[in-house]
């Protein structure tokens, strides 16, 4: 299980969600798309403990950006009425009841009205047009020049591209 705490966003799976989801919308695609994407990505890919998380998640991140689909916000009452979220924490009975608690705010949230749809902005994407092997110089406050060589390109999966740098024995 990838939670850290009992809310519903303190969960491995809701923080890639949400990070897809935005990059979506940020891209224009239109909210029922995102949906679509999201939806069909990670069904295909989580198992049967992961998918309450799944879609608590995405219900909560939707009505905070004033998007909340039908059919995210119907799955996601549908666990919180069955109870079988609450099995993930069967081990501690203090975070079950906390859980317990989260969710029943949850089920309010998710029953009054949404804020307004919130405009995401296109995320920013890291690149670099080094590649492995290149030298560049650096001009330290002294005036001196250093140079650093790229050693590796970093790509994350968020598509963000750093180089990594060797510090040079030269000045």
């Amino acid at each position: 299980m990838g939670a850290w705490g009992v809310a519903i966003l303190s969960d491995d799976i809701a923080e890639d969600i949400s990070f897809i989801y935005k990059d979506l919308l940020g891209d224009n695609f239109s909210n029922e798309e995102a949906t679509k994407i999201v939806i069909e990505e990670y069904l295909d890919e989580i198992d049967e403990e992961e998918i309450t998380a799944f879609w608590l998640s995405f219900a909560l991140i939707q009505w905070k950006l004033g998007r909340l689909q039908n059919e995210v916000k119907t799955e996601a009452l549908r666990i919180i009425d069955s109870g079988v979220d609450l099995d993930r924490w069967e081990e501690d009975p203090k975070l079950k009841k906390k859980r317990e608690v989260i969710l029943y705010k949850l089920k309010e949230k998710l029953n009054s009205p949404q804020p307004q749809a919130k405009k995401v902005p296109k995320r920013f994407i890291a690149e670099t047009n080094l590649k492995t092997g290149d030298a560049i110089s650096y001009q330290l406050p002294s005036g001196d020049f250093m140079i650093l060589k790229v050693i590796e390109i970093i790509e994350q999966w968020t598509k963000d591209r750093y180089p990594l740098f060797e510090i040079c024995d030269w000045i």
